[in-house]
């Protein structure tokens, strides 16, 4: 496996794993795309592209404290 290969593996593997955590791991695939296709129509900079970007940013804080207090418990024990 080449590294533009191993790269390309991994970025299908991360955006994966972001469709899970948002809850759409069971989603149709044809839904997924549509709503990939919509959001690649947003203009970068636009008030729902902040609106969006601020709403994963409070998604991935979410999670890095979930794992963080799962964590904490885990050494206490």
């Amino acid at each position: 496996m080449t590294n533009h290969t191993r790269k390309d593996a991994g970025d299908r593997s991360a955006l994966g794993g972001l469709i899970v955590k948002a809850g759409l791991g069971n989603a149709d695939r044809a839904f997924l795309m549509g709503v990939l296709v919509e959001a690649a129509s947003i203009t970068p900079g636009s008030a729902e592209h902040d609106r969006l970007k601020a709403k994963g940013v409070s998604a991935f804080l979410a999670g890095a404290r979930k794992e963080f207090a799962a964590q904490y418990n885990r050494d206490r024990q």
